[in-house]
C-alpha cells in the first residue's frame, strides 16, 4: 500500500528525476555514511538540502545541491514511517 503511494508520488515528481531513497545502500562507519548523505561525490563540499513534505502521503522529497561545483542535484524520495 504505501510503497504504490510512493510510487504514485514518484510519477508525478518525474521518475527521472527522483530516487527512492533506500538504506542498504550506506555501508561503513559512522564517519563514512555521513560524508556520502551531506558531501559533494565530486568536490567534497557540503551540500546544501531542502525537503517539501507531503504529510497525507507519508513521504519527504529531499533535494541536494553542490553550490561549489557543477555537480547537479540529488533528489530523493523518503518515507516518513
Amino acid at each position: 500500500m504505501l510503497l504504490g503511494t510512493i510510487w504514485r508520488i514518484m510519477d508525478q515528481a518525474n521518475k527521472a528525476d527522483f530516487e527512492l531513497e533506500y538504506y542498504e545502500k550506506y555501508f561503513g562507519g559512522e564517519e563514512k555514511v555521513k560524508d556520502i548523505v551531506e558531501n559533494c561525490p565530486h568536490c567534497g563540499s557540503k551540500f546544501f538540502f531542502t525537503h517539501s513534505c507531503d504529510y497525507g502521503n507519508l513521504v519527504v522529497k529531499e533535494t541536494a545541491t553542490c553550490t561549489q561545483c557543477n555537480y547537479g542535484q540529488r533528489k530523493l524520495i523518503s518515507s516518513l514511517n
